[in-house]
């Protein structure tokens, strides 16, 4: 038993080794495969990556001001302020024929910061706002969009109106379910009637969904053009005097490469454990050598 328990602990560094070496070279290509570009223009998946940079970038630019405002509305100083804020703050102030940030009174630059910090509740609101554009979510909830059945029942109709019933302008009431109010919904309603109600309001939510995502999609390809040369396929080079929007975007098209070939390692890292330790499990099998599960033991022969 001691001799097994050798040989078993000799498979599994033997396997244990190669799992490592596979994943590393499968990290290694998975990172160097990891081409952004389709032709002449990045990838549909690069193209969500670096919307979701963009995103997270802008949550965090949120986040960065909320904090800036708050300490503005405390001190009523404006030192060491960005000059983005300060816009915020004498549009917040009417323009400068009203008053001009610049030579007013701590306390009257307090009352504009004040005016502009959220509430708790509403920049929980703000940053889901922005979560809920990306191309990523936009494109779940179209996919969660069915068509209705042709020979659809009631039962069938009331299931997609409760699924959606947002659309419907359908809310749950202060008594009784949101299965209620749907009932009361659909109530004195034709089945032929209801169907068609159901087909328009699913093909709007549909029609609007995929001119958002188109939307967010040119914008984004933009932001990719600005600060990607595609003839060369390389980053542009940073201009000297660039403005902070300027610096932000070749930031957050960094971040989205670097997200876009880790998460492409990590894949490949996977695919390469998974070949090269099997590889390992069969060959120490054919050796002669018995192979087990790795795993704790406290049985005495194992102590052994």
């Amino acid at each position: 038993m001691a001799i097994d328990s050798v040989n078993n602990n000799r498979t599994a560094t033997v396997t244990g080794a190669a799992l490592a070496v596979g994943a590393g070279a499968g990290a290694a290509y998975g990172w160097a495969s990891a081409k952004i570009l389709e032709g002449n223009a990045p990838k549909d998946s690069f193209v969500r990556t670096l919307d979701k940079s963009n995103i997270a970038q802008k949550k965090r630019a949120l986040v960065d001001e909320q904090k800036v405002l708050a300490k503005i509305q405390e001190t009523g100083s404006l030192e060491n302020v960005s000059d983005d804020i300060k816009a915020k703050l004498q549009k917040a102030a009417g323009g400068k024929s009203k008053l001009d940030i610049a030579t007013a009174k701590a306390d009257e630059i307090k009352e504009l910061a004040k005016g502009l910090v959220l509430s708790d509740d509403a920049k929980k609101a703000e940053l889901k706002k922005l979560e809920d554009s990306s191309i990523s979510v936009l494109q779940k909830k179209l996919a969660k969009l069915k068509d209705v059945p042709e020979k659809a029942t009631l039962e069938d109709l009331q299931k997609i109106i409760k699924n959606n019933h947002e659309l419907f302008d359908i809310k749950k009431p202060e008594k009784g379910s949101i299965d209620d109010a749907v009932k009361e919904f659909m109530k004195n309603k034709e089945l032929a009637d209801l169907k068609s109600e159901v087909s328009a309001v699913l093909v709007k939510e549909k029609n609007s969904l995929n001119g958002q995502i188109t939307a967010r999609k040119g914008v984004i390809k933009r932001l990719f053009n600005s600060v990607y040369d595609v003839s060369a396929n390389k980053m542009k080079e940073l201009p000297k005097d660039a403005k902070d929007t300027v610096k932000t975007a070749f930031k957050t098209m960094k971040n989205a490469v670097r997200n876009f070939k880790t998460a492409s390692a990590a894949k490949w890292a996977a695919v390469g454990a998974g070949v090269v330790g099997l590889t390992s499990f069969a060959t120490a099998k054919l050796m002669g050598r018995p192979v087990v599960i790795e795993k704790e033991c406290d049985c005495p022969d194992c102590e052994d």
